[in-house]
């Protein structure tokens, strides 16, 4: 297994732990090889060739990398070569670019390929032969597939799949002939990394939603009037209401554009006290959202419309969930004015994120499905 291949659409990028983090995993334990087939923007959002943010990330391993580009719009990248010309690669392949520490490529080599979406998958079985037995998807929510059978039948029965949300789950398992492991979320966690609690917070309130989507899925008119509401009934209360992407422009709310998943983290997500998750139901998304907010200790009141949380678990009743807009602002009062029962949730929502996004729970248990079904 030391040549494999991960298929993706933006690497790499600055935004997005979990990929960020999984394709991180793939070149440090499987010394994979990286294809594109690149999106420039989404949303209004660019994403752009973050050489050096991703390099810095993986201690710069990346610079042992050559980049092959095969489409000729990406020529520019030849400057990230040292050793070879990339541009000799031009319309030779299918997809974008490559990275490797090779000096060719030959798609026959690899021991296996792994997709990043079904978007990935379907693009690259466009354009090459590769056995579906060694091929794997991990098949997120999106990115091409809508969780329904019409979908899932584009993959082809003997490949891999890697499930992420309880209603593809239970598609994957309806079809009997397929192989398959659930490994839900994604990956939040890299190895040894720990939880750190938060202290009680007496001061401002911090309240956050965050969109690298469209605004019509993701809630933000749902958000804002959120925040109109609490303003009206609450004037006076110590609370600051923050978004950050794709959120429409309000006097009682401070936007930011999208930064790197890391700044995110340390400079940000780190002071919010709460974090909303308002999806819609109106694409087919993942479930909960905002668990990089949540790792770092914010505490998350999230939509189910896709009545998925019955699926997990929830025993320790972690967060709050509600269908019902009118709620939100009662339970942000509620945390706003005790602070004992907002740390005491803050804690239960790191455990939650903890138990299903740690590195054992995520990486290592794809490491192990991999090498027993290859």
């Amino acid at each position: 297994m030391d040549s494999s291949l991960v298929v993706d659409i933006v690497y790499p990028n600055k935004y997005s732990r979990w990929r960020n983090l999984e394709i991180n995993f793939f070149i440090s334990e499987f010394n994979s090889d990286i294809l594109i087939f690149k999106i420039d923007s989404f949303a209004n959002i660019n994403f752009d060739f973050d050489y050096d943010f991703c390099n810095k990330s993986l201690n710069n391993v990346l610079s042992e990398y050559n980049v092959l580009i095969f489409d000729p719009r990406y020529n520019h990248l030849n400057k990230y070569n040292k050793r070879i010309d990339g541009t000799k690669f031009n319309n030779k392949f299918g997809g974008s670019y490559l990275l490797t520490k090779n000096v060719n490529f030959l798609i026959e080599n690899y021991s296996f390929v792994y997709h990043i979406f079904q978007h990935s998958y379907l693009k690259f079985n466009s354009s090459y032969k590769f056995d579906f037995k060694k091929q794997y998807v991990h098949l997120y929510p999106g990115g091409g597939f809508n969780g329904n059978n019409t979908d899932l039948l584009k993959v082809n029965k003997d490949v891999k799949l890697i499930t992420t949300l309880p209603i593809t789950t239970s598609l994957v398992k309806n079809q009997n002939d397929r192989t398959s492991v659930e490994v839900m979320i994604g990956p939040m966690f890299e190895k040894d990394e720990a939880i750190v609690n938060r202290k009680i917070n007496s001061g401002e309130l911090v309240v956050c939603f965050s969109s690298m989507g469209y605004g019509h899925k993701k809630g933000a008119n749902e958000f804002l009037k959120i925040v109109n509401d609490y303003k009206k009934l609450y004037p006076n209360d110590k609370i600051k209401f923050i978004s950050i992407g794709n959120c429409g422009e309000n006097k009682n709310v401070i936007n930011y554009r999208p930064m790197d998943y890391k700044t995110l983290q340390d400079f940000y997500y780190k002071n919010v006290d709460v974090y909303l998750n308002l999806d819609t139901g109106v694409g087919f998304n993942g479930w909960p959202i905002g668990m990089e907010s949540l790792k770092t200790g914010s505490v998350l009141i999230t939509t189910d419309k896709l009545n998925v949380s019955k699926d997990y678990n929830l025993n320790d009743d972690p967060f709050f969930i509600t269908n019902n807009l009118n709620e939100f602002v009662g339970i942000i009062k509620n945390l706003h004015d005790d602070r004992n029962f907002l740390l005491e949730k803050s804690i239960k929502c790191q455990n939650f994120v903890y138990n299903y996004t740690s590195y054992d729970n995520q990486q290592l248990k794809i490491k192990n499905f991999i090498h027993n079904t290859l």
